[in-house]
């Protein structure tokens, strides 16, 4: 199933800005939600085609079932626009909001899932070096993650 719809969180904005390749959001896909929690979270986003919009406007209201999670706000509004339509995608790294996901079943992909979808596009050749910018840039991974990545890829 092909995604068409994503709404970011603050975490994948950064590395994905920080290591050069926030412009893989437009390339691959057609509607990008940041929603306003985030965006006051990260400040200007830059990197996006001019023209380009990612004002989603007001959150709806955060459900019960979010709030339980304790979450961020980014994290919790993030979840709250998947919910909303079940066809979008969050995009996340943190390790409970994915889990939060997960049990109100949203579909869900990370940073590194970006890069694995750049690659299955063509849009990246290789993508051990991006995993390093990525690390470099801040996002946490393990070498053993980080090899199976490369490895996974055929790299």
């Amino acid at each position: 199933m092909p995604i068409k719809s994503v709404v970011v969180n603050a975490s994948p904005i950064i590395c994905l800005s920080k290591a050069g390749l926030i412009d893989l959001l437009p390339k691959l896909f057609y509607s990008i939600i940041i929603p306003r929690e985030v965006v006051a979270e990260v400040g200007i986003i830059t990197g996006f085609p001019e023209g380009f919009s990612h004002d989603a406007g007001p959150t709806p209201i955060i459900p019960d079932s979010v709030s339980a999670w304790d979450l961020g706000k980014g994290e919790s509004a993030v979840i709250t626009w998947c919910l909303s339509d079940k066809s979008r995608w969050a995009i996340l790294d943190d390790r409970e909001a994915c889990r939060c996901a997960d049990t109100l079943g949203c579909y869900h992909t990370g940073t590194i899932g970006i890069l694995l979808l750049a690659k299955k596009a063509e849009i990246v050749t290789s993508v051990t070096p991006f995993i390093h910018k990525l690390s470099n840039s801040g996002l946490w991974m393990s070498e053993r993650f980080i090899n199976e990545i490369i490895r996974s890829c055929g790299e």
